[in-house]
């Protein structure tokens, strides 16, 4: 989501309608505040630290050999264990642990996200759904974004958690029912 609103940031492109889920504008660094573990981020990679994985990151695959209990992505065990065995098959394609470097040009591409759109609002049709169990993305960074996308609406999710669509079919319900229902308010209006 936060690569799509920086590209429309910088071209100005226009879409009838867009669709984010967790986007990425600030990213949940606790028990450390954003501030210090970017900077903690940028020095360790100014001293040559930059491919190291953050302390407490995962060596293999990060989602893969995580218990269910406590994960940040879903609610859902019977998604999260598919996720997990086809993980184990395709290793290559899980992510792996993130490095300082990472965080850096993360924390430096968020802040030229935040900057441009203070400095023009993107006027942009759109929905932004967020879980109220996000614990990957920061939620606060998404609210304190919205006054600069004067034409976006953010939907929380009760329960839901960073992958929405591999979360529980109760929340897959109410999703599916939220997106009919702007569907419905777009081709009305």
């Amino acid at each position: 989501g936060a690569l799509i609103l920086a590209q429309l940031c910088r071209t100005r492109e226009r879409w009838d309608h867009l669709w984010l889920v967790a986007p990425m504008l600030g990213i949940d660094t606790a028990p450390l505040p954003w501030g210090a573990a970017h900077r903690l981020a940028g020095a360790m990679a100014r001293l040559g630290f930059a491919t190291c994985r953050v302390p407490g990151s995962a060596r293999g695959a990060s989602h893969a050999p995580r218990a269910f209990e406590g994960n940040p992505l879903t609610g859902d065990r019977g998604r999260y264990q598919q996720f997990a065995a086809f993980l184990r098959t395709r290793p290559e394609l899980g992510v792996r642990g993130v490095s300082f470097g990472w965080i850096n040009q993360a924390a430096r591409a968020m802040e030229a996200l935040h900057r441009a759109l203070r400095e023009t609002p993107l006027m942009q049709p759109m929905t932004l759904f967020l879980g109220d169990d996000e614990r990957v993305v920061a939620p606060g960074a998404i609210e304190q974004a919205m006054p600069y996308l004067p034409q976006a609406d953010l939907l929380f999710l009760a329960r839901a958690r960073h992958e929405v669509m591999m979360e529980t079919p109760e929340i897959l319900d109410r999703f599916w029912e939220a997106v009919d229902g702007r569907l419905a308010d777009l081709s009305a209006g």
